[in-house]
């Protein structure tokens, strides 16, 4: 579950950092990737104790894309 919601981070990247003006929320991503919140949840607090993403008051960012895309293609 974890890559395809990487995978689904760099996709919609502009979106989840807030570069447009529509920022994705868990509940949307968890639907993009096709499971619950909670499972998003706890798959972002992985990548943010990797160093891979910064979570910030609801706002993602990503610190280290070329890490994202291999846990993506796990």
């Amino acid at each position: 579950m974890s890559a395809r919601v990487a995978k689904t981070l760099l996709l919609h990247s502009e979106a989840i950092e807030g570069k447009t003006a529509h920022r994705l929320t868990q509940q949307e991503l968890a639907s993009l990737v096709g499971t619950a919140r909670e499972v998003v949840g706890r798959v972002l607090k992985a990548l943010e104790h990797d160093g891979i993403i910064d979570l910030d008051q609801g706002r993602i960012t990503i610190l280290n894309r070329d890490r994202l895309e291999a846990a993506s293609e796990r």
